[in-house]
């Protein structure tokens, strides 16, 4: 305002004190002209700045109300008493302020690939009838499904193939739906299902059985047929009123239960499964670094000759002694080792120990005898097996014909081949290298037959019967 006045004002005034000295009028007759005119410019001022007002009273609502709407999310309520061309793009504006809103709603709640609700707004909708006082005696279940091998599946369909079956799998997924039902798309392969009306908990493993049957059924994608399997994770709100938080944990934590038992199964929830978890979990943390502080040990079982009462061989077996959990059993730290790949660095310690302590009494004057260690299957996958083996032989100066590696039948189920493929991928097979297992006798000829230039032998264990396999190579 004070620019436009000095703008306008100083200019016309100058000239008009210029003009009434340059007519020799007296000074107060000059004093007179020059306040008539000042407030003659004035009132000119107030006028146009009130017609200005006026004009843009619209535009300075609306950026009113568009700072407002940044900084609370609140949508303004604009007048529509303008008629004007402000007054039209005020209208123009509140429109597309709600239309803008609905939208970013719409994107912030809803998953963009299936359309269903996301995670955020599951979350939001089921906590709202969790928190009704109404609802405290009301059994309200969460279930979580997950395709099962799902990464096996993306590696083998293009990206937009995949997208195009988990819109399938949603539309198949609202078939099965109550009205009452929330049914969300959460992440990657992951739906989650809440049933806030349950009448029984027969009906809650009706819509399991449904949801796994429904989905088991081929899809048809891009003229390709496909079938899937999932595994559902099912948790119940009952008299224990948990967050929404607390209940989807549960749910993930009985899904992982339930994939641990198969494909095409669904788990309940319990305080059981969760101690379980937990006990895994911890162990698994623990066992990171159990070898570099030495808690690992080595025993030593006698096989003895029934016939002359001498001990013709030894198995290694590995213990766990933790400082603050005890005694730690085998049955419940290797399958993590195995699952987290720990095995291995774990196998090669205790066949290098066993090598040892064998050289050992040796060297101390006792008769040699086989030692026989057990190898996992993620060891018998590793590309440098042999070399491996070559080496702790080298630094312990054992001789391969007095060392046996034993596996179980069941490893080789399946996974001879690949095993065997891995053991040749290794350079200068001139060392001890081993076979896995089978109930198969040709299959048993066919690691004879490759591991005969060693004198290494194997120990073949038939779980399913009482029978034991021993290959020499040197038959």
């Amino acid at each position: 305002m004070l620019v436009a006045f000095l703008g306008t004002h100083v200019p016309l005034l100058t000239l008009l004190l210029s003009f009434v000295i340059s007519n020799s009028y007296s000074l107060e007759m000059a004093a007179r002209v020059m306040v008539i005119a000042l407030l003659a410019t004035l009132a000119g001022t107030a006028a146009t700045l009130y017609a200005l007002n006026h004009l843009l009273k619209p535009v300075i609502v609306t950026s009113a109300a568009l700072q407002n709407y940044l900084n609370t999310k609140t949508l303004p309520e604009l007048p529509t008493e303008f008629a004007d061309e402000a007054g039209t793009l005020m209208a123009d504006t509140s429109r597309t302020l709600h239309k803008l809103d609905e939208l970013i709603h719409h994107i912030t709640n809803y998953d963009n690939l299936t359309g269903l609700p996301n995670r955020d707004l599951f979350c939001d909708r089921l906590h709202e009838i969790l928190s009704k006082s109404e609802n405290n005696q009301r059994l309200v279940a969460v279930f979580l499904l997950s395709i099962d091998d799902f990464t096996g599946i993306s590696h083998g369909l293009e990206h937009e193939a995949i997208n195009l079956l988990l819109r399938a799998v949603a539309q198949r997924l609202l078939t099965c739906m109550a009205q009452t039902d929330i049914l969300a798309h959460l992440s990657g392969d992951e739906f989650a299902v809440a049933r806030v009306e349950i009448h029984s908990f027969e009906s809650v493993i009706k819509l399991s059985q449904l949801l796994l049957s429904t989905l088991s059924k081929p899809f048809s994608v891009e003229g390709n047929s496909i079938r899937i399997t999932v595994s559902i994770g099912i948790t119940i709100n009952g008299n224990d009123r948990n967050s929404v938080d607390q209940l989807l944990q549960q749910a993930h934590i009985a899904l992982y239960q339930a994939k641990q038992q198969g494909r095409s199964q669904y788990q309940f929830y319990s305080l059981e499964i969760n101690a379980q978890l937990q006990e895994r979990l911890t162990l698994e943390n623990e066992l990171h670094g159990a070898l570099e502080r030495n808690e690992m040990l080595v025993y030593y079982q006698p096989l003895i000759d029934l016939h002359s009462g001498q001990i013709t061989a030894v198995e290694a077996l590995i213990r766990w002694q933790h400082p603050t959990l005890g005694m730690i059993s085998p049955a419940k730290f290797i399958p993590i080792a195995e699952a987290n790949g720990a095995i291995v660095p774990i196998g090669e310690w205790v066949l290098r120990t066993a090598c040892a302590q064998n050289r050992a009494w040796q060297l101390a004057g006792f008769t040699p005898i086989r030692m026989s260690v057990n190898l996992s299957a993620r060891q018998f996958e590793q590309p440098y097996l042999v070399e491996v083996i070559n080496q702790i032989l080298e630094e312990t100066g054992l001789k391969a014909s007095d060392l046996e590696l034993e596996v179980t039948e069941s490893f080789l189920m399946g996974n001879i081949e690949r095993s065997i493929k891995s053991l040749n991928s290794s350079s200068n097979t001139s060392t001890p290298a081993f076979a896995s297992t089978s109930s198969s006798i040709s299959s048993i000829k066919v690691l004879r037959d490759l591991f005969s230039f060693t004198n290494l032998s194997f120990l073949i264990k038939s779980s399913n019967v009482n029978l034991i396999w021993r290959i020499s190579a040197r038959v």
